[in-house]
């Protein structure tokens, strides 16, 4: 008896003790140019498991509409939304508080994208940046050119939670109990 409830625990032990991992699908900006001769270039990481992006690092240069701008998810302040139809990325007040909106189905994102082309919608060329986060009236538009590329990103284990190992020392202790009474 005491064999096989060594070899459970370790049964166990091993299974609960495998670390999870995030599905993360990282997506580049190519060939996106503005019309007023600026670029749009960077990456953003899309999480599969909960339909979000969890970083970003995206990039505008200085064109004869807009001065270029940075958007960075490690600013303080920077955050993106997204919708069915198009992703903001949001730079902090200190970054010069500007906004880019890519206009693709957000529905395609995610693993069964890797390895193919993702084009931006027609309409405002496929994305435009706009000089402030919550009005648009000073804008550039992108020209209809340009794609996101799908790579999986570089992903760390999840470790187990600590719930998982209460779960493994409650079952260890329900099995010792029904041990002792026979």
């Amino acid at each position: 008896m005491p064999k096989r409830l060594l070899f459970s625990g370790l049964l166990m032990a091993s299974v609960f003790g495998t670390s999870a991992q995030a599905a993360l699908v990282e997506y580049s900006f190519n060939d996106a140019d503005f019309e007023d001769g600026a670029v749009l270039s960077g990456t953003f990481t899309w999480d599969t498991d909960t339909n979000a992006i969890t970083a970003f690092d995206i990039e505008t240069t200085l064109g004869s509409v807009l001065a270029g701008s940075t958007y960075d998810s490690a600013d303080i302040g920077a955050f993106s939304a997204f919708d069915a139809n198009f992703i903001d990325f949001n730079s902090s007040s200190s970054s010069g508080g500007g906004r880019v909106r890519v206009l693709v189905d957000t529905s395609s994102l995610g693993a069964s994208s890797i390895g193919t082309s993702l084009f931006f919608s027609s309409s405002n060329g496929g994305f435009y940046e706009c000089a402030t986060t919550t009005t648009c009236t000073t804008f550039r538009e992108g020209t209809g050119s340009g794609f996101l590329t799908s790579a999986f990103a570089d992903t760390t284990s999840v470790p187990l939670p600590a719930a998982g190992w209460l779960l493994i020392a409650g079952i260890g202790g329900l099995g010792m109990m029904r041990r002792g009474r026979s």
